[in-house]
């Protein structure tokens, strides 16, 4: 069913979604007609940059931030924690917010929100003030990232999904990349405050953009919003995050375990509260198909892998050449540079053949690219290092898009939101795992870390791999 603008006054029963029967027919599932569908792109795209770019530039600007407050670098360093921690622990809450009372609207209202907090943090006259503005961009950014897979669905049809993935693997490839670089730019010029200015405009055009472009679909007007399964499944994620970073700063096993305990029962708290429910907040129903489950496990250890070689590569490259910082640096740049190339090209290739089979070629691309890193020899030259980086990341961008195209192409339509937003999960989940990992490698291996690192990340990839060639089709 082909949907005109015209359509998107959709009857209630409409709007309530379809069923997952109609669903699984090609012809059933509605989509934006052109040139519509690139003006919804572009909107979504322009979410995804300045979203991730204000987490990865804030980098650069820490000890600044330290001066300026005059506080400890542990306390400036919750100006990057509280809107990362913020923003993933809200993301299936805002894909459950945005079912109920439309994806658009709820993007829309997440780039106004992030756009006003950004002016917020730049006005800022305390680190607490600050804080707070970080923690509402978060809150802003979630509603962007946990939707923006369900709005691309629903801007293309099925046999062009693959590409319109691909184009948003891009875009995060690159904008993770890019961000420390544009960061330092800014601050070439400008105050550290103006890193967030810029951010608010890109916002506000995006959200302009959105108002007139992005579908609207799968309203549920009947859905209820469970508040405390939200926040038992926020409080969930704190509990394992924190873990994760205490992992990092090298906290004692007792708290460790008492972290990884609260986590396991608030868990099984929530699933229970939310088995037998048509739409969970936290979706046990799209667990429980095996071709998801199986992907995004794949999601987790690729991202895994790929966190905990660039967390450790800088401080295996110090130990074992001659290389300056700086050039360190650029030597890690060839991975995302390889990602955004076959992200595209796995877009494409995903709507013609089989994603199980290139995903897993995929990640055997990768596990061989980690293999010749960690055989890499001493006072290897630049260019040793750069092909391997590039093969590392040809491998990562060619698994991606076709392993996110598994998860939503087999998430009901209805259900479309919630799956994204376990895409996005399952991959700051596994970002965090790598450089939990790293820092116990290193802490145990001195000078060793980095073989040790990296043939952890062989194994993820390979877990990966395993789990891409045993998952179903469908």
């Amino acid at each position: 069913m082909r949907v005109s603008p015209e359509d998107h006054g959709l009857a209630p029963s409409t709007r309530a979604g379809l069923d997952s029967t109609a669903a699984a027919s090609n012809n059933a599932e509605p989509y934006l007609p052109t040139p519509r569908r690139y003006w919804a792109t572009l909107c979504i795209a322009a979410g995804m940059i300045v979203t991730i770019l204000d987490a990865s530039m804030v980098i650069v600007m820490l000890p600044l931030i330290a001066d300026t407050y005059s506080v400890e670098p542990s306390l400036a360093i919750w100006v990057m924690t509280a809107y990362q921690l913020t923003m993933t622990c809200l993301l299936l809450q805002a894909a459950a917010v945005s079912e109920r009372f439309g994806h658009w609207k709820v993007f829309c209202a997440g780039l106004g929100l992030f756009a006003g907090a950004s002016l917020f943090c730049a006005f800022s006259t305390s680190l607490p003030m600050l804080i707070a503005g970080r923690v509402l961009q978060g809150i802003g950014a979630s509603a962007v990232h946990g939707i923006y897979m369900a709005l691309t669905r629903l801007s293309y049809p099925r046999e062009l999904f693959g590409r319109a993935a691909g184009v948003n693997a891009s875009v995060v490839g690159l904008s993770m990349a890019a961000g420390p670089s544009v960061g330092a730019l800014v601050l070439a010029v400008a105050d550290w405050r103006d890193v967030f200015v810029v951010g608010a405009p890109v916002a506000l055009a995006a959200l302009a953009v959105g108002l007139a472009a992005l579908p609207r679909f799968a309203q549920r007007i009947d859905m209820r919003l469970d508040l405390i399964s939200g926040g038992i499944l926020a409080l969930a994620m704190v509990c394992f995050f924190q873990t994760l970073a205490q992992v990092r700063e090298g906290t004692s096993l007792p708290l460790l375990g008492a972290g990884i305990l609260a986590f396991v029962i608030l868990f099984a708290i929530l699933a229970r509260r939310q088995s037998g429910l048509s739409y969970p907040m936290f979706p046990v129903d799209l667990l429980a198909i095996r071709t998801i489950a199986f992907s995004l496990a794949a999601t987790v250890c690729a991202f895994a892998a790929q966190g905990l070689t660039l967390v450790s590569l800088p401080f295996h490259l110090r130990n074992i050449t001659d290389l300056s910082p700086a050039m360190v640096g650029l030597m890690i740049t060839p991975w995302p540079v390889g990602v955004a190339i076959t992200a595209m090209v796995g877009g494409r290739l995903s709507d013609r053949y089989s994603p199980r089979v290139l995903c897993t070629l995929a990640l055997a691309l990768l596990l061989a690219g980690l293999i010749a890193l960690y055989l890499m020899p001493e006072n290897a030259a630049p260019g040793e290092i750069v092909w391997r980086m590039f093969v590392c990341g040809l491998g990562f961008g060619l698994f991606n898009t076709p392993n996110n195209r598994m998860v939503i192409l087999n998430t009901p339509i209805t259900r479309t939101t919630a799956g994204g937003a376990l895409i996005a999960t399952c991959r700051m989940t596994g970002q965090a795992l790598g450089a939990a990992l790293a820092s116990i490698a290193f802490s145990h291996w001195q000078t060793g870390g980095g073989p040790a690192a990296l043939g952890c990340a062989m194994v993820l990839a390979f877990t990966a791999m395993a789990f891409c060639a045993l998952r179903q089709t469908s």
